[in-house]
């Protein structure tokens, strides 16, 4: 399998725009848990008008 940065056929991936938003819960050794992670993608679609 080619790494996450190119395509199946090796081509690199165009860049991308989005949010990573991360909801964190404390716990009691102080540490901090990932408790939701969301990913939202901003790229316009392929032939999207600009």
């Amino acid at each position: 399998m080619p790494p996450e940065d190119t395509r199946r056929d090796g081509r690199p991936r165009p860049d991308r725009k989005g949010l990573l938003d991360w909801i964190l819960a404390k716990q009691p050794d102080g540490s901090w848990l990932i408790e939701i992670m969301h990913n939202t993608d901003l790229t316009n679609a392929p032939g999207a008008a600009k």
